[in-house]
Protein backbone atom coordinates (compact mmCIF):
# COMPACT_ATOMS: atom_id res chain seq x y z
CA UNK A 1 0.00 0.00 0.00
CA UNK A 2 1.62 3.22 -1.13
CA UNK A 3 0.81 6.78 -0.13
CA UNK A 4 -2.72 6.89 -1.55
CA UNK A 5 -4.30 6.93 1.91
CA UNK A 6 -4.88 10.59 2.66
CA UNK A 7 -5.71 10.36 6.34
CA UNK A 8 -4.16 12.26 9.23
CA UNK A 9 -4.19 9.10 11.34
CA UNK A 10 -2.50 6.84 8.78
CA UNK A 11 1.11 5.82 8.15
CA UNK A 12 1.73 4.18 4.76
CA UNK A 13 3.55 0.88 4.47
CA UNK A 14 6.52 2.54 2.77
CA UNK A 15 6.90 4.95 5.69
CA UNK A 16 6.24 2.56 8.56
CA UNK A 17 9.77 1.76 9.74
CA UNK A 18 10.76 5.41 9.49
CA UNK A 19 7.75 6.17 11.68
CA UNK A 20 9.10 3.63 14.16
CA UNK A 21 12.42 5.43 14.28
CA UNK A 22 10.99 8.94 14.39
CA UNK A 23 8.86 8.08 17.43
CA UNK A 24 11.58 6.01 19.15
CA UNK A 25 9.28 3.10 18.50
CA UNK A 26 12.04 0.48 18.32
CA UNK A 27 12.15 0.87 22.07
CA UNK A 28 8.39 0.46 22.17
CA UNK A 29 8.79 -3.06 20.82
CA UNK A 30 9.63 -3.86 24.42
CA UNK A 31 6.18 -2.61 25.41
CA UNK A 32 4.55 -4.57 22.60
CA UNK A 33 5.88 -7.77 24.15
CA UNK A 34 5.03 -6.97 27.74
CA UNK A 35 2.60 -9.21 29.61
CA UNK A 36 1.67 -6.53 32.12
CA UNK A 37 0.16 -3.77 30.01
CA UNK A 38 -2.93 -1.99 31.28
CA UNK A 39 -6.00 -1.93 29.02
CA UNK A 40 -5.40 1.78 28.45
CA UNK A 41 -1.79 1.22 27.40
CA UNK A 42 -2.81 -1.54 25.00
CA UNK A 43 -5.24 0.82 23.28
CA UNK A 44 -2.59 3.54 23.09
CA UNK A 45 -0.06 1.19 21.47
CA UNK A 46 -2.69 -0.35 19.18
CA UNK A 47 -3.63 3.06 17.79
CA UNK A 48 0.03 4.00 17.53
CA UNK A 49 1.11 0.97 15.50
CA UNK A 50 -1.91 -0.55 13.72
CA UNK A 51 -2.88 1.25 10.53
CA UNK A 52 -4.96 -1.29 8.61
CA UNK A 53 -7.76 -3.58 9.74
CA UNK A 54 -8.52 -6.13 7.00
CA UNK A 55 -12.08 -7.49 7.18
CA UNK A 56 -13.18 -10.39 5.00
CA UNK A 57 -16.89 -9.61 4.68
CA UNK A 58 -17.51 -12.35 2.09
CA UNK A 59 -15.55 -15.23 0.57
CA UNK A 60 -16.40 -15.86 -3.08
CA UNK A 61 -14.42 -14.79 -6.14
CA UNK A 62 -15.59 -15.33 -9.70
CA UNK A 63 -12.01 -15.82 -10.91
CA UNK A 64 -9.59 -18.70 -10.38
CA UNK A 65 -6.25 -17.16 -11.38
CA UNK A 66 -3.33 -19.60 -11.53
CA UNK A 67 -1.23 -17.27 -9.36
CA UNK A 68 -3.89 -17.17 -6.61
CA UNK A 69 -4.61 -19.86 -3.97
CA UNK A 70 -8.24 -19.87 -5.12
CA UNK A 71 -7.08 -21.88 -8.14
CA UNK A 72 -6.34 -24.66 -5.62
CA UNK A 73 -8.90 -23.88 -2.91
CA UNK A 74 -12.10 -22.61 -4.62
CA UNK A 75 -14.77 -21.39 -2.22
CA UNK A 76 -18.50 -20.85 -2.10
CA UNK A 77 -19.99 -17.57 -0.93
CA UNK A 78 -20.13 -17.15 2.83
CA UNK A 79 -20.60 -13.93 4.74
CA UNK A 80 -19.31 -12.43 7.95
CA UNK A 81 -22.32 -12.40 10.25
CA UNK A 82 -24.01 -9.09 11.03
CA UNK A 83 -23.39 -9.76 14.73
CA UNK A 84 -19.64 -10.22 14.27
CA UNK A 85 -19.28 -7.33 11.83
CA UNK A 86 -21.00 -4.87 14.14
CA UNK A 87 -19.06 -6.20 17.14
CA UNK A 88 -15.75 -5.45 15.39
CA UNK A 89 -16.80 -1.96 14.31
CA UNK A 90 -18.04 -1.08 17.81
CA UNK A 91 -14.77 -2.33 19.33
CA UNK A 92 -12.85 -0.04 16.97
CA UNK A 93 -15.20 2.82 17.79
CA UNK A 94 -14.64 2.35 21.51
CA UNK A 95 -10.87 2.40 20.93
CA UNK A 96 -11.22 5.59 18.82
CA UNK A 97 -9.52 3.87 15.90
CA UNK A 98 -9.02 6.31 13.01
CA UNK A 99 -6.68 4.74 10.45
CA UNK A 100 -7.55 2.38 7.57
CA UNK A 101 -10.04 -0.45 7.00
CA UNK A 102 -9.82 -2.84 4.02
CA UNK A 103 -12.96 -4.78 3.07
CA UNK A 104 -11.57 -7.85 1.34
CA UNK A 105 -9.18 -10.83 1.39
CA UNK A 106 -9.08 -13.48 -1.35
CA UNK A 107 -12.55 -12.61 -2.61
CA UNK A 108 -14.42 -10.27 -4.91
CA UNK A 109 -16.18 -7.75 -2.63
CA UNK A 110 -18.51 -6.52 -5.38
CA UNK A 111 -20.28 -9.90 -5.19
CA UNK A 112 -21.27 -9.11 -1.59
CA UNK A 113 -24.95 -8.14 -1.41
CA UNK A 114 -24.38 -6.39 1.93
CA UNK A 115 -21.37 -4.29 0.86
CA UNK A 116 -23.03 -0.88 0.47
CA UNK A 117 -24.97 -1.29 3.71
CA UNK A 118 -21.81 -2.20 5.61
CA UNK A 119 -19.81 0.66 4.17
CA UNK A 120 -22.50 3.02 5.43
CA UNK A 121 -22.44 1.40 8.87
CA UNK A 122 -18.67 1.84 9.12
CA UNK A 123 -18.82 5.44 7.97
CA UNK A 124 -21.50 6.31 10.55
CA UNK A 125 -19.59 4.74 13.43
CA UNK A 126 -16.03 5.49 12.31
CA UNK A 127 -16.27 8.78 10.41
CA UNK A 128 -12.51 9.38 10.31
CA UNK A 129 -11.28 6.04 8.97
CA UNK A 130 -9.97 5.63 5.42
CA UNK A 131 -12.11 2.94 3.80
CA UNK A 132 -11.01 0.88 0.80
CA UNK A 133 -11.08 -2.50 -0.89
CA UNK A 134 -9.47 -4.43 -3.75
CA UNK A 135 -11.49 -5.71 -6.72
CA UNK A 136 -10.94 -7.43 -10.05
CA UNK A 137 -13.27 -4.82 -11.58
CA UNK A 138 -15.42 -7.32 -13.47
CA UNK A 139 -18.64 -6.05 -11.90
CA UNK A 140 -17.78 -2.37 -11.53
CA UNK A 141 -19.91 0.16 -13.39
CA UNK A 142 -20.08 3.93 -13.38
CA UNK A 143 -23.29 3.91 -11.31
CA UNK A 144 -21.95 1.39 -8.80
CA UNK A 145 -18.72 3.37 -8.42
CA UNK A 146 -20.71 6.49 -7.56
CA UNK A 147 -22.89 4.53 -5.13
CA UNK A 148 -19.81 3.15 -3.34
CA UNK A 149 -18.31 6.61 -2.96
CA UNK A 150 -21.61 8.11 -1.78
CA UNK A 151 -21.88 5.35 0.86
CA UNK A 152 -18.50 6.35 2.29
CA UNK A 153 -15.80 4.45 0.40
CA UNK A 154 -12.58 6.41 -0.13
CA UNK A 155 -10.54 4.20 -2.42
CA UNK A 156 -11.13 1.25 -4.71
CA UNK A 157 -8.08 -0.62 -5.98
CA UNK A 158 -8.81 -2.51 -9.19
CA UNK A 159 -6.39 -5.15 -10.42
CA UNK A 160 -7.11 -6.22 -13.99
CA UNK A 161 -6.13 -9.87 -13.87
CA UNK A 162 -4.61 -11.82 -16.75
CA UNK A 163 -7.17 -14.24 -18.17
CA UNK A 164 -6.52 -18.01 -18.02
CA UNK A 165 -4.34 -19.21 -20.88
CA UNK A 166 -3.01 -15.70 -21.55
CA UNK A 167 0.38 -14.19 -20.70
CA UNK A 168 1.04 -10.72 -19.34
CA UNK A 169 1.96 -8.38 -22.22
CA UNK A 170 2.40 -4.65 -21.63
CA UNK A 171 0.74 -3.52 -24.86
CA UNK A 172 -2.34 -5.67 -24.20
CA UNK A 173 -2.60 -4.35 -20.67
CA UNK A 174 -2.39 -0.71 -21.76
CA UNK A 175 -5.32 -1.28 -24.10
CA UNK A 176 -7.24 -3.19 -21.41
CA UNK A 177 -6.81 -0.35 -18.91
CA UNK A 178 -8.14 2.25 -21.33
CA UNK A 179 -11.16 0.08 -22.13
CA UNK A 180 -11.82 -0.32 -18.41
CA UNK A 181 -11.66 3.45 -17.83
CA UNK A 182 -14.21 3.92 -20.62
CA UNK A 183 -16.44 1.20 -19.14
CA UNK A 184 -16.70 2.92 -15.76
CA UNK A 185 -17.11 6.38 -17.24
CA UNK A 186 -13.76 7.91 -16.33
CA UNK A 187 -12.28 10.27 -18.96
CA UNK A 188 -8.81 9.38 -20.19
CA UNK A 189 -6.94 11.55 -17.75
CA UNK A 190 -5.31 10.66 -14.48
CA UNK A 191 -3.03 12.30 -12.00
CA UNK A 192 -0.41 9.57 -12.10
CA UNK A 193 0.61 6.77 -14.43
CA UNK A 194 3.64 4.55 -13.89
CA UNK A 195 4.99 1.59 -15.80
CA UNK A 196 7.69 -1.00 -15.15
CA UNK A 197 8.21 -2.98 -18.35
CA UNK A 198 6.83 -6.52 -18.25
CA UNK A 199 6.01 -6.13 -14.56
CA UNK A 200 3.41 -3.50 -13.71
CA UNK A 201 1.27 -0.67 -15.08
CA UNK A 202 -0.54 1.67 -12.67
CA UNK A 203 -3.10 4.41 -13.17
CA UNK A 204 -4.31 6.54 -10.26
CA UNK A 205 -7.22 8.94 -10.57
CA UNK A 206 -8.72 11.22 -7.91
CA UNK A 207 -12.37 11.70 -8.82
CA UNK A 208 -13.37 13.86 -5.84
CA UNK A 209 -11.34 15.19 -2.90
CA UNK A 210 -11.90 11.99 -0.89
CA UNK A 211 -12.55 9.48 -3.66
CA UNK A 212 -9.83 7.72 -5.58
CA UNK A 213 -9.53 4.75 -7.93
CA UNK A 214 -6.24 2.98 -8.57
CA UNK A 215 -6.01 0.55 -11.48
CA UNK A 216 -3.22 -2.01 -11.68
CA UNK A 217 -2.07 -4.57 -14.18
CA UNK A 218 0.52 -6.80 -12.54
CA UNK A 219 2.60 -9.64 -13.93
CA UNK A 220 1.69 -12.00 -11.09
CA UNK A 221 2.72 -15.03 -13.17
CA UNK A 222 6.34 -13.96 -12.74
CA UNK A 223 6.35 -11.65 -9.72
CA UNK A 224 3.53 -13.09 -7.60
CA UNK A 225 3.76 -14.21 -4.00
CA UNK A 226 3.89 -17.93 -3.09
CA UNK A 227 1.29 -17.25 -0.38
CA UNK A 228 2.98 -19.05 2.47
CA UNK A 229 4.27 -21.84 0.22
CA UNK A 230 0.88 -22.75 -1.27
CA UNK A 231 1.98 -21.72 -4.79
CA UNK A 232 5.31 -23.54 -5.03
CA UNK A 233 6.09 -22.30 -8.54
CA UNK A 234 6.36 -18.76 -7.11
CA UNK A 235 8.70 -19.77 -4.25
CA UNK A 236 12.05 -18.25 -5.22
CA UNK A 237 14.59 -16.46 -3.04
CA UNK A 238 14.68 -16.92 0.73
CA UNK A 239 13.40 -13.84 2.50
CA UNK A 240 16.03 -12.06 4.60
CA UNK A 241 14.38 -8.68 5.23
CA UNK A 242 11.95 -7.60 7.99
CA UNK A 243 8.19 -7.29 7.44
CA UNK A 244 5.82 -4.59 8.68
CA UNK A 245 2.60 -6.56 8.17
CA UNK A 246 2.16 -8.23 11.60
CA UNK A 247 2.96 -4.91 13.30
CA UNK A 248 0.91 -2.64 11.06
CA UNK A 249 -2.08 -4.79 10.04
CA UNK A 250 -4.72 -7.12 11.45
CA UNK A 251 -6.42 -9.74 9.27
CA UNK A 252 -9.91 -10.95 10.18
CA UNK A 253 -11.51 -13.85 8.29
CA UNK A 254 -15.25 -13.96 7.66
CA UNK A 255 -15.67 -16.39 10.60
CA UNK A 256 -13.83 -14.16 13.07
CA UNK A 257 -10.55 -16.07 12.96
CA UNK A 258 -7.41 -13.92 13.07
CA UNK A 259 -4.43 -14.75 10.90
CA UNK A 260 -1.18 -12.74 11.18
CA UNK A 261 -0.83 -12.12 7.44
CA UNK A 262 -2.96 -12.27 4.28
CA UNK A 263 -0.26 -14.29 2.53
CA UNK A 264 -0.75 -17.29 4.80
CA UNK A 265 -4.54 -17.26 4.67
CA UNK A 266 -4.81 -20.74 3.16
CA UNK A 267 -2.39 -22.46 5.54
CA UNK A 268 -4.22 -24.41 8.21
CA UNK A 269 -2.08 -23.71 11.26
CA UNK A 270 -1.63 -19.94 11.64
CA UNK A 271 -4.73 -19.19 13.69
CA UNK A 272 -4.16 -16.68 16.47
CA UNK A 273 -7.57 -16.43 18.08
CA UNK A 274 -11.11 -15.58 17.05
CA UNK A 275 -13.25 -12.55 17.68
CA UNK A 276 -16.21 -14.48 19.01
CA UNK A 277 -14.18 -15.32 22.13
CA UNK A 278 -11.52 -12.58 22.20
CA UNK A 279 -11.17 -8.89 21.46
CA UNK A 280 -9.02 -7.41 18.70
CA UNK A 281 -6.76 -5.82 21.25
CA UNK A 282 -6.22 -9.03 23.24
CA UNK A 283 -5.34 -11.02 20.11
CA UNK A 284 -2.92 -8.35 18.89
CA UNK A 285 -1.10 -8.55 22.23
CA UNK A 286 -1.34 -12.35 22.56
CA UNK A 287 1.81 -14.44 22.95
CA UNK A 288 1.45 -16.07 19.54
CA UNK A 289 1.17 -12.73 17.76
CA UNK A 290 4.06 -11.30 19.75
CA UNK A 291 6.28 -14.26 18.86
CA UNK A 292 5.31 -13.95 15.19
CA UNK A 293 6.25 -10.26 15.15
CA UNK A 294 9.60 -10.95 16.81
CA UNK A 295 10.60 -13.31 13.99
CA UNK A 296 9.97 -10.62 11.38
CA UNK A 297 11.40 -7.61 13.19
CA UNK A 298 15.01 -7.85 12.05
CA UNK A 299 17.18 -8.95 9.14
CA UNK A 300 18.12 -12.59 8.61
CA UNK A 301 16.71 -15.60 6.77
CA UNK A 302 13.05 -16.25 7.53
CA UNK A 303 11.49 -19.67 7.99
CA UNK A 304 8.16 -21.48 7.88
CA UNK A 305 5.39 -19.76 5.98
CA UNK A 306 7.54 -16.65 5.47
CA UNK A 307 10.54 -18.43 3.88
CA UNK A 308 9.97 -17.32 0.29
CA UNK A 309 7.67 -14.35 0.79
CA UNK A 310 8.57 -11.49 -1.56
CA UNK A 311 6.34 -8.79 -0.08
CA UNK A 312 8.45 -5.59 -0.28
CA UNK A 313 9.71 -3.87 2.84
CA UNK A 314 11.51 -0.56 3.18
CA UNK A 315 13.56 -1.47 6.26
CA UNK A 316 17.07 -0.06 5.96
CA UNK A 317 19.92 -2.46 6.65
CA UNK A 318 21.68 0.22 8.71
CA UNK A 319 19.02 -0.40 11.39
CA UNK A 320 20.02 -4.05 11.80
CA UNK A 321 22.22 -3.46 14.84
CA UNK A 322 19.49 -1.51 16.62
CA UNK A 323 16.89 -4.14 15.75
CA UNK A 324 19.13 -6.95 16.99
CA UNK A 325 19.80 -5.05 20.22
CA UNK A 326 16.07 -4.66 20.84
CA UNK A 327 15.44 -8.37 20.22
CA UNK A 328 18.33 -9.36 22.48
CA UNK A 329 16.78 -7.42 25.35
CA UNK A 330 13.26 -8.76 24.95
CA UNK A 331 12.10 -10.98 27.78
Amino acid sequence: MKNELKNNFFVAEDDYWQYFQDFSAFADVLSLTSKSLTPEKKIELFNKFVFLINLELSTYCNRKCSYCPLSIYPRQQEYMSKELFEKIIIQLKEMKYRAGIVLNFFNEPLLDNHLIERIRYIRINLPDVYLLFNSNGDFLTKDLLNELFEAGLNLIIVTLQTNPGKCYIDSDKREEMLKFLHKIGIPEYFEKRTEILEKNITIKATLKPHNQINIYCNNWQTYGNDRGGVLKELSKEVRAIPCTKPFREIFVKYNGVITPCCNIYFNLNPIYGDLYNNSLIDIYFSKNMIDFRKKLFSFGDKSGYCTFCNTPDNAEFKTKAERDFVLKNLK
